[in-house]
């Protein structure tokens, strides 16, 4: 049986396919939320849980959206999906909820891919590391034609969000990932910060 998680499921949880046990997360105890939890804190999964993660705009809603994308790595097995659909910053939406915390770029999760230059930079665990399996920026009307442009690499997408985002301004962006993960390494966090294995 796979299992998946869905992260901030709300009243919409996905629908488990063929094979699928699928655990709906969210702070607030609703239909269809198995697993009340803050996700500030850490995960309450073991490692190397999930086979597949869904999260459909909930990572917005997190201050410590760096500590859930690791915590996202740490419970997924390797060669999992990880699947986060998240505003675009450029969105109106974006601005409106107040109880939106962390804004998105389409760089946004390169930090832990290890060919991009961001992967470079201190204060990012250099052991997590991601395969980007899709990258989109989505656009609703009048502006979707350009998502055949926007997205044809991800140099087109920097492009898009350094010159044109304000003019024609996206809805969301969908990142793909798949988690890397070294034998003899696990990175776990505490509230109080890192700990040792």
């Amino acid at each position: 049986m796979k299992i998946v998680l869905d992260i901030g499921c709300g009243l919409a949880k996905i629908k488990p396919k063929k094979g699928e046990k699928v655990i709906g997360i969210d702070f607030v105890k609703r239909k269809n939320v198995d697993v009340v939890h803050d996700l500030e804190k850490l995960l309450p999964f073991p490692d190397n849980y999930a086979d597949s993660i869904y999260s459909n705009h909930t990572f917005e809603h997190v201050s410590n959206a760096k500590q859930l994308v690791e915590e996202c790595w740490r419970v997924t097995k390797p060669q999992g999906e990880i699947m986060i659909k998240v505003p675009h910053y450029s969105y109106t939406g974006m601005y409106t909820d107040l109880t939106h915390k962390t804004f998105f770029s389409s760089r946004s999760l390169d930090y832990y891919i290890e060919k991009e230059s961001l992967a470079r930079m201190s204060g990012y665990d250099p052991k997590i590391r991601f395969k980007m399996l899709k990258k989109r920026i989505f656009f609703d009307l009048p502006y979707r034609p350009l998502e055949l442009i926007v997205n044809i690499n991800s140099t087109t997408q920097k492009i898009y969000e350094w010159f044109f985002c304000w003019m024609f301004p996206s809805r969301e962006i969908l990142f793909i990932v798949t988690p890397i993960k070294k034998a003899g390494y696990v990175h776990l966090l505490n509230v109080a910060g890192k700990r040792k294995k």
